[in-house]
């Protein structure tokens, strides 16, 4: 991917610019660290286990460039890099990583009425074990809004989450937790139409079926309010 090839030239424009010699004859590693930005430990073992680049050896800029294409191919880090800094006899190799975090447990879920826990867990698809980030967590969240939204009529549904370290567990196991806000549902009480005079209120009615007043199928339930239909209804009357 041409991502890769990019990583590459960064480093060698870095040694250029720093005055090192991109050959890797010339060049020696002096040794190689990790670091962490994200707020998942990271298992400083667990990236040196994955990578060719140890102290001592040449310097090779297409094996870093592997390096960090293999760290991100474990799918446990949201982002790796990988930098030079010049010491006395060589270089040291810096990779900077953002490690995922692995869940411990089965996803709990809070606030939820209308679906149930298997439900949600069932549209979050995420078992103990599998790797998560903020990415993945809004993309499964979302589906859980999504299906309040337009299964159960719910407009203001929200889902958010909570991940908690594991005391004393590997480092980046979690527990997680979604938060549901169901929110209101609306019913439609009346719907009037204006500037309508091409078109009978009658027949506007018909095309969204509303039922008349005096049908006593509407006097003891309402319609659930939902922005689709509403949509689309406008839509039909456009179009008549």
């Amino acid at each position: 991917m041409k991502r890769w090839g990019a990583v590459a030239w960064c480093l060698a424009g870095l040694l250029l610019a720093r005055g090192f010699p991109v050959r890797a004859a010339e060049t020696s590693v002096h040794d190689v660290r990790v670091v962490n930005t994200g707020s998942i430990p990271a298992d400083e073992q667990f990236v040196l286990s994955h990578i060719q680049t140890v102290a001592g050896r040449e310097l090779d800029t297409a094996q870093i460039s592997r390096d960090v294409k293999a760290l991100l191919g474990t799918e446990r880090f949201t982002t790796v890099t990988a930098a030079m800094e010049p010491v006395t006899n060589g270089v040291v190799v810096v990779f900077t990583v953002n490690p995922r975090a692995r869940l411990s447990e089965t996803v709990k879920v809070t606030g939820n009425h209308k679906l149930s826990d298997r439900k949600i867990r069932a549209l979050v698809e995420l078992q103990p074990g599998d790797v998560v980030d903020d990415h993945v967590l809004a993309v499964r969240a979302r589906k859980v809004r999504d299906e309040y939204r337009h299964r159960k009529r719910c407009p203001d549904a929200s889902v958010r989450w909570e991940t908690t370290p594991v005391p004393g567990g590997d480092p980046g196991l979690v527990t997680l937790k979604l938060i549901v806000s169901e929110g209101t549902r609306y019913r439609l009480g009346e719907i009037t139409f204006e500037g309508n005079t091409g078109l009978s209120e009658g027949d506007m009615r018909k095309a969204r079926r509303i039922r008349p007043w005096w049908n006593p199928a509407g006097w003891f339930s309402k319609p659930l309010c939902d922005a689709t239909e509403l949509s689309a209804g406008r839509q039909i009357i456009r179009d008549m």
